[in-house]
């Protein structure tokens, strides 16, 4: 629509109702709508993109300390499932530890022994859950399979942003509760024929 046409419609006879400024980075939208705001002074109202929906934005920002948190509940779940696993194989294996530490097996060497299994269980585990993880939000960011269906909303998909202080957080929080969960086991090891 020409500006003269949409005068016409809006019934205003001089200047305009409103100016759409786009930034090259929609992460710095805000910091450049209060720089026009302090220039343009308190006559006018400047927004940005984030304050049209700000309870959609702000739901999403707070689904992420949600899933943030469940994740870290799942992981803690795992680890009691690693921890009793390993419960387990020493409640089998006691005649076999029972044996080596009878020809000389020393305690350093039963719990290197189990810190290098749990290390091996728990470096696998983080790099394919993160592999999968990486590989779905890659999937979102170019392919846009989950989507939003509100009329109108300028973005149409679920937005995904890799930040990789995030993924180094969740691995090494989850490689250390995955150590943790083994040391229970581990000392339960070294009860055997004592």
């Amino acid at each position: 629509v020409s500006r003269k046409n949409s005068r016409f419609f809006t019934n205003i006879k001089n200047g305009v109702e409103s100016i759409e400024v786009k930034t090259s980075n929609p992460d710095k939208s805000l910091e450049v709508a209060n720089q026009i705001q302090s220039k343009l002074g308190k006559n006018y109202i400047v927004e940005d993109w984030s304050s049209f929906e700000s309870n959609l934005y702000s739901s999403m920002k707070f689904e992420k300390y949600v899933t943030l948190s469940i994740l870290f509940l799942m992981i803690i779940i795992a680890s009691f499932n690693m921890s009793g696993n390993f419960i387990r194989i020493v409640a089998e294996k006691k005649s076999e530890l029972g044996i080596l530490k009878s020809i000389g097996l020393s305690e350093a060497e039963i719990i290197k022994t189990f810190l290098f299994v749990s290390l091996i269980i728990g470096l696998l585990g983080v790099l394919c859950g993160s592999f999968l993880s990486l590989t779905v939000l890659f999937i979102q960011s170019h392919f846009h399979l989950i989507r939003i269906p509100v009329p109108g909303f300028p973005i149409q998909f679920l937005p995904v942003k890799i930040i990789p202080i995030d993924f180094l957080v969740i691995f090494l929080i989850t490689f250390v509760i995955t150590m943790i969960s083994s040391i229970y086991p581990l000392l339960q090891a070294l009860k055997i024929g004592i």
